[in-house]
């Protein structure tokens, strides 16, 4: 049996995209191996060996200049047939792997150019040369892989013309993780549901806001990630809305689903930054699958996908009175709720699934197979 080596430095080991989605699936066709770096010891996981290199240093310069070179003898040790790369700061080890004559797939989980142009924290000027120094990078360095995977169609589309041997594998849920056993009852539920990494950027400031101006008192906001920023956590727990937020903290994907059965609308308030306004978060087809309509950005991008399935409703992410308007709109109708709930549910069943993205996957790694 052939042997798929996957590799992270940055994400964690049961990471949703690469363990739960990409290893699982490959790991019915091939013997898949997943090197990761958190210091949590090396195991076997559902049939796929899971190799530890050690934690990763904390020192983000530290951490990207030593990543290929500590992932380097372990990747080698593990003797694969194909290596997939998932993060940025590997593409040294890619094409170390390229010149000795392996096969790499190099996996754009993002479109990097636009995501430094969202880094706040880096003054304006030096955002644009490393994003266009990182754009024309990848148009060298991709030339050299055996084959691409993004995670979008647009990804793909702008990679393209640099390596023809690509493809789009979406986040679309398994519908066999997300086994909702349990239908919402919008009759009794005024739980609204955030899932995701708890910062400005993702709009939780915004939500945490609207809540203040929601007119339905028994409206609760439900956060579920880690709360790692401190300062933010500071800065949003002092709105008079925090006191209609339940702060869960990071939870496991069991406790994501018996929270989502509880919650009558999932949240989806992405500010737009160019990393978001053509992005396709995995969230917003979590909650379809759950039968909970969303209030996702109103990015022309996502409208385009969305309005079609009728599965929610758009506002502002910058406008806390148009997200508090549109929470008193769904919960006031709780007919039209459960009417979005379930065209989302349909969608989710017959178009936005792994199942689809499998096949997409199998059927690219067999080309590159060979």
């Amino acid at each position: 049996m052939k042997t798929v080596i996957q590799l992270t430095s940055l994400h964690s080991r049961y990471d949703t995209r690469i363990f739960v989605k990409m290893c699982k699936s490959l790991n019915e066709k091939y013997s898949v191996k997943l090197v990761v770096s958190d210091g949590l010891g090396s195991e076997y996981k559902d049939g796929i060996h899971i190799v530890d290199i050690g934690k990763r240093p904390k020192n983000r310069i530290v951490r990207t200049l030593s990543a290929s070179i500590r992932m380097l003898l372990p990747t080698l040790k593990n003797k694969g047939d194909v290596y997939h790369a998932h993060d940025p700061e590997l593409i040294p080890l890619c094409l170390l792997l390229r010149m000795i004559g392996k096969k790499v797939i190099y996996d754009s989980h993002e479109d990097l150019p636009r995501q430094i142009l969202s880094k706040a924290y880096l003054p304006s000027i030096v955002r644009r040369i490393i994003s266009r120094t990182i754009e024309v990078f990848e148009s060298v360095y991709l030339r050299f892989m055996s084959g691409v995977i993004t995670a979008t169609p647009i990804i793909k589309n702008k990679l393209l013309k640099v390596n023809s041997t690509i493809i789009d594998i979406n986040n679309y849920p398994r519908l066999e993780e997300l086994d909702f056993s349990c239908s919402v009852d919008f009759k009794t539920s005024n739980s609204l549901i955030y899932i995701g990494t708890i910062n400005a950027v993702r709009g939780v400031d915004s939500m945490v806001q609207a809540m203040e101006l929601v007119k339905n008192k028994d409206a609760v906001l439900t956060l579920g990630g880690e709360l790692n920023d401190l300062e933010f956590i500071n800065e949003i727990s002092s709105f008079e809305g925090w006191n209609r937020v339940d702060a869960k903290g990071w939870l496991s994907r069991s406790n994501v689903v018996s929270h989502l059965e509880a919650s009558c609308i999932g949240m989806v308030l992405l500010k737009p930054t160019p990393a978001y306004v053509e992005s396709l978060p995995v969230k917003m087809f979590e909650y379809m699958a759950a039968g909970i309509p969303v209030i996702y950005s109103n990015f022309p991008y996502w409208i385009d996908i969305f309005e079609r399935f009728d599965c929610g409703v758009t506002a502002d992410p910058d406008d806390v009175n148009s997200i508090a308007l549109r929470i008193d709109e769904l919960l006031s109708d709780k007919e039209l709720c459960e009417k979005l709930g379930n065209n989302g549910k349909k969608a989710v069943r017959e178009k936005f699934n792994w199942s689809t993205e499998e096949e997409k996957l199998l059927s690219f790694y067999k080309d590159i197979m060979g």
